[in-house]
């Protein structure tokens, strides 16, 4: 019988694949197999390949494979993982590994990113996941990385050559999905989750919704900006009517100004008025739900409870219940834990103990395990992450001609 402490009903019935062919073993994971999905022959080659034996084996016997670490690192502080959540709502395919270790694994669910197209520039995103970044990551290169070395180059008198140990800006602007899947291979699936760059932007995410067979099988999920409704005149409810069920992943960083700032394109009276034909198919149809992940930074870190009180107190939503919270770790400058914020955050996010409005554990949770981090990892004073933070704001405002909130000046 396999480990329960370590087993995950994930690498055997999953795949999360990437725009470029990349593959992890969830979306979670920190880690890429070194196959390539763009080069394999089929699903059912690649998803016999060895380093995808090797995990499940490990994970079978009880062994902590480092590819899962940041599930190990949730555990450890007691937290609920994407392993257990996975394990839980996948119970069916769960059960029958840990009574049958060598069950056929099929492609239950599907995890995909067809490409990186997108219409925002999210602050803490890159041109991995949004096209739109292309043109700013390199100027940004440029300015603040190329240009200052070139210039100590010449006060040292020395031979441009010496730069070229700089590695130059490099990201092709478009990356696609070569491989596509089969109805056979899709046969069997039961959910799958549609990320991008923005996914309704994409043009090969809607052909691929109409390939999937037995619809009336299926939850499909988009981790989307919600800032696109309609394809060639149809909107995306009527597109997806024949799904058992429908969920919207939105991520919202924030309202107004700051959220206008954290994320390039984003106008706050789209997305409200978005959200109302949201709540108007979703009390037609009880097969439609939605969900909020909000990504936490010292851009919005002090703006969590203003954004979605807003959205409570205007009848958009009913309370905390549908929110979850992630973190940015990446790029430092942006990474809460680099700014000696602790005790502002602790007493901000104060109010998960003495407000009745989180019925959500999850939420609860992952603000907790925010607060962990912050602490655990501490503060070392280091001037170049607000140097950086200063550098990265005046660009950003002046790129992308942005205002910046007013909880920002005092950074620069």
């Amino acid at each position: 019988m396999p480990n329960k402490d370590t087993f995950c009903v994930l690498p055997f019935m999953h795949l999360s694949v990437f725009q470029d062919g990349k593959v992890k073993p969830c979306c979670m994971s920190n880690s890429f197999f070194e196959e390539n999905y763009n080069e394999s022959i089929n699903f059912d080659t690649f998803f016999k390949n060895e380093s995808y034996q090797k995990l499940r084996d490990d994970l079978k016997n009880g062994v902590k494979n480092k590819m899962c670490d940041v599930c190990w690192k949730v555990e450890e502080h007691g937290g609920r993982s994407f392993r257990h959540e996975k394990n839980a709502q996948f119970k069916q395919q769960y059960d029958e590994f840990m009574e049958n270790e060598n069950a056929k694994s099929e492609l239950v669910f599907l995890d995909i990113r067809f490409s990186n197209q997108c219409n925002f520039k999210c602050r803490m995103c890159g041109e991995r996941d949004s096209t739109s970044w292309y043109d700013e990551r390199e100027e940004y290169w440029e300015r603040e990385v190329v240009d200052p070395v070139r210039e100590r180059l010449k006060q040292w008198e020395l031979d441009d050559k010496v730069y070229d140990y700089i590695s130059p800006f490099e990201s092709k602007k478009l990356h696609i999905l070569k491989n596509d899947f089969t109805k056979e291979e899709l046969s069997k699936l039961e959910y799958v989750y549609v990320a991008g760059g923005e996914p309704l932007y994409a043009k090969k995410v809607w052909d691929f919704i109409e390939t999937i067979p037995n619809p009336e099988n299926v939850t499909i999920q988009f981790q989307t900006n919600f800032s696109i409704l309609e394809y060639k005149g149809v909107s995306i409810f009527e597109f997806t009517k024949k799904f058992k069920s429908v969920v919207y992943s939105i991520s919202l960083d924030g309202l107004f100004e700051t959220g206008e700032f954290q994320r390039t394109n984003f106008k706050t009276n789209v997305f409200l008025d978005n959200l109302k034909k949201l709540n108007e198919e979703v009390a037609n149809n009880p097969n439609i739900r939605y969900d909020f992940t909000f990504t936490t930074s010292i851009l919005n870190v002090f703006n969590f409870f203003e954004t979605y009180d807003y959205l409570i107190n205007n009848g958009f939503i009913k309370d905390y219940s549908n929110l979850r919270f992630q973190i940015v770790k990446w790029p430092a400058h942006l990474d809460v834990k680099n700014f000696n914020v602790v005790k502002e955050v602790k007493e901000y996010y104060s109010r998960t103990d003495i407000k009745g409005k989180y019925k959500n554990p999850f939420l609860k949770g992952d603000i907790e395990n925010f607060i962990t981090y912050i602490e655990k990892d501490g503060w070392v004073e280091n001037k170049e992450h607000l140097e950086n933070l200063k550098n990265y704001l005046i660009f950003s405002k002046d790129y992308n001609n942005l205002k910046l909130p007013n909880n920002l000046e005092k950074y620069i």
